[in-house]
């Protein structure tokens, strides 16, 4: 059984994009395993709180995501 936890920024992702990411990440594992193991592979999604990590010595927040995305890179 495959198991992808993925951890994103609260906020930073809509409802929307969140499910799509969800499918493409099962798909992905239907494309490189097989149909076999679609009723079986498990997202787990968790929401980090807004400034709960740094990279680089930076404080990330969910402002600082939602404008990287935005830019289409990370940025401080």
């Amino acid at each position: 059984m495959p198991f992808i936890h993925v951890r994103a920024m609260e906020g930073a992702w809509s409802v929307k994009q969140r499910r799509e990411l969800v499918r493409r990440i099962t798909e992905a594992v239907v494309d490189i395993q097989g149909e076999g193991l679609r009723p079986s592979t498990l997202v787990l999604w968790d929401d980090i709180k807004s400034g709960q990590y740094a990279i680089g010595g930076v404080e990330r927040t969910t402002a600082l995501v939602r404008k990287a995305a935005r830019n289409g890179r990370a940025s401080k």
